[in-house]
């Protein structure tokens, strides 16, 4: 199977090159639209800060909302109702419990919430990311990169240290 873009590019969820300056990105780039970092840990250090910019500054707190603005319906290629869906249900499935478009989320920073919640918060968050990365590279794609999983643990660590 070929690697994704995205895996290639250490860049799991696909962020596009814009005017951040993101920590861990390759001095050397030869994708002109996708940001490319020097490990996986790196591309998924930015897509939690900007899940948390989505919930801080833009107030985006549910599942739905957070998708809505990733991958909005008015890019002629997002199927964006699918894409909710696909992550609610692949977030229920590493959670064991049922999410929805609507379920509340709390901050994804671990300082944001009760030292009894920031298991449970690193946990969603991380499910979160992960069904993203499986979205916008495929289930099996993700399934055989080694150490993806370990990868986005490390970066939510590293998006709060």
């Amino acid at each position: 199977m070929k690697t994704t873009r995205g895996l290639r590019n250490n860049n799991p969820l696909n962020i596009r090159r814009g005017r951040s300056q993101w920590m861990g990105a390759k001095e050397e780039v030869r994708d002109v639209q996708f940001c490319e970092f020097k490990e996986m840990r790196w591309g998924f250090r930015a897509a939690f800060r900007l899940m948390w910019t989505y919930w801080r500054v833009y107030g985006k707190r549910t599942i739905g909302d957070i998708i809505y603005r990733w991958c909005p319906p008015t890019d002629a290629q997002n199927d964006t109702g699918a894409y909710i869906v696909s992550v609610c249900k692949r977030v229920s499935e590493r959670m064991g419990l049922t999410y929805y478009a609507s379920t509340p989320l709390l901050s994804p920073r671990p300082q944001d919430v009760s030292e009894l919640r920031r298991e449970e918060q690193r946990r969603l968050w991380v499910s979160l990311v992960m069904a993203m990365a499986e979205v916008e590279n495929g289930r099996a794609a993700c399934q055989q990169q080694k150490g993806l999983e370990q990868a986005a643990q490390e970066g939510y660590e590293m998006a709060w240290g």
